[in-house]
């Protein structure tokens, strides 16, 4: 029943948010390349003299690093989507990369393979997170230029699949970055107004999608790997009782034998 819930919500709001990551990666180029000829135009060349007057634009000034989130659980029982998820994640952690897990079998999972490294950990609910919770990791996430969500994705109810998703409006490899910028786009009221909302909006919802992915994925993988575990059951229960029949076989003709061994020794 969680699992119908979620999948309804999940495959719902896919299309819809897919295509929203689109925009905000269109709104971030577009935001980019206008800022720069703007600083071109007025003569603004210098580095420190274009982030002066970047921060004098009142937007959040960026870090300038990536921030990586494993969204992993806090039992186990999910199959293999957890551990598939987490080698899929720690083949993207380097120099540049700051680390936020959530979950306990997550940190469990990270020190064992990163003894020492540092990250930052959340204690979150396997179903749905609450909403201050997810609230304040987003609140964190904010400084950070490239945010990368890390999490199982439902293809079908046989195959989950490790998944990485965007919500800072560019992967750290945007394949289409160049399409992007071949179509022109006219931003209402102005591309600042436009990109401070993606900021300060989207991103929350592209975050709770990521989540809902998890979820849906991480039950889905339980319900399959405790119906596999069922049948491995009910196949140890046939060879247990053909083993019983067996047993209570020999124990019958072994009294038959004693029977009629007492009868030949009596005659």
């Amino acid at each position: 029943m969680r699992m119908r819930k979620v999948k309804a919500g999940v495959l719902r709001n896919r299309e819809f948010l897919s295509g929203l990551t689109e925009v905000f990666s269109r709104v971030r180029v577009s935001y980019d390349e206008g800022l720069r000829k703007l600083l071109d135009s007025k003569g603004i060349k210098k580095p420190e003299d274009q982030q002066d007057y970047i921060e004098r634009m009142n937007f959040e000034k960026k870090n300038g690093r990536d921030a990586l989130v494993f969204v992993a659980s806090n039992t186990g029982l999910y199959g293999d989507i957890i551990l598939d998820v987490f080698n899929y994640f720690a083949k993207h952690i380097d120099a540049k990369s700051d680390i936020f897990i959530m979950g306990r079998l997550g940190r469990i999972l990270f020190e064992q393979r990163f003894p020492g490294h540092p990250y930052k950990y959340y204690e979150v609910s396997d179903g749905l997170p609450e909403p201050e919770k997810v609230s304040q990791i987003v609140r964190d996430l904010n400084p950070y230029e490239h945010i990368l969500v890390f999490h199982g994705r439902f293809k079908d109810i046989l195959e989950q699949v490790p998944h990485q998703t965007s919500v800072s409006g560019e992967k750290l490899s945007l394949e289409n970055r160049e399409d992007l910028k071949r179509i022109n786009c006219i931003f209402e009221p102005n591309i600042e107004e436009v990109f401070r909302f993606f900021e300060s909006e989207i991103k929350l919802t592209l975050f709770d999608q990521a989540l809902y992915e998890s979820s849906l994925s991480k039950f889905t993988s339980r319900m399959v790997s405790l119906d596999s575990a069922t049948n491995n059951v009910g196949h140890m229960l046939e060879k247990l009782n053909l083993q019983r029949s067996l047993i209570s076989h020999r124990k019958s003709d072994k009294e038959k034998n004693t029977v009629l061994a007492s009868v030949f020794q009596g005659a």
